[in-house]
């Protein structure tokens, strides 16, 4: 008679702490998104697994220093105050100098049909902008399963600036496309790593589950 042989189910990756960029870099510009020099469908699907800040402190067009959340921040301001103005680098016009020290965004993908790892970053005020509004949308569906649940998403754009008519990046979150990872409690507003194993397909939340209730007559 053969025993049925139950193996231990494979561990989470672990994102690294210790540098913003995990894979290789997912680009945003004038609305199109590229991975390594290659246009992205706008049907291309990416698993969200985390979102976080890091503070970089750049120079020579190259990052030399960073601290990557969940690690404290350090306070940019006091930073860039240390650094002579005068040896700050030049903007991309040209004639701004731009403060060496600045907080960017960063959304880490896995995209689906391969489990590739990628990583969409920058410190721009219309990344900020995404990765905020995903966030929250992150946290509130979260709330409702009582549990950390994280999205599929594909790659768009939105308006960001009617006066500059200029646009952002856009996490699009598919209908339906929900994964949890493991049970356990919320993680707090500020979400930092999957944790447990990649479960089952999780669907829309359900009146009953926006409630906490059933609905009486």
């Amino acid at each position: 008679m053969n025993e049925k042989v139950n193996l231990p189910a494979p561990a989470m990756p672990v994102l690294n702490t210790d540098r913003a960029l995990q894979g290789p870099l997912v680009k945003f510009v004038d609305r199109q998104w590229t991975l390594e020099e290659e246009p992205i469908s706008p049907d291309e699907k990416f698993l969200v697994l985390a979102i976080k800040k890091a503070a970089q402190h750049w120079e020579n067009g190259r990052v030399i220093e960073e601290v990557v959340e969940p690690n404290p921040l350090p306070d940019i301001k006091a930073k860039n105050e240390g650094i002579p103005e005068e040896t700050w680098e030049l903007g991309a016009d040209g004639i701004t100098r731009q403060a060496p020290w600045s907080i960017a965004a960063a959304v880490y993908l896995l995209r689906l049909r391969d489990a590739l790892l990628c990583t969409s970053i920058n410190k721009t005020s219309g990344q900020h902008a995404a990765a905020n509004s995903l966030r929250s949308r992150i946290e509130w569906m979260s709330a409702l399963k009582h549990e950390t649940m994280w999205p599929v998403v594909t790659l768009g754009s939105k308006l960001h600036s009617r006066q500059f008519k200029k646009y952002r990046p856009d996490f699009i979150i598919l209908d339906g496309e929900w994964r949890r990872f493991g049970g356990g409690p919320v993680e707090p507003p500020r979400l930092e790593k999957p944790s447990g194993s990649v479960g089952e397909k999780v669907e829309p939340p359900s009146l009953k589950d926006e409630l906490n209730d059933e609905i009486g007559f």
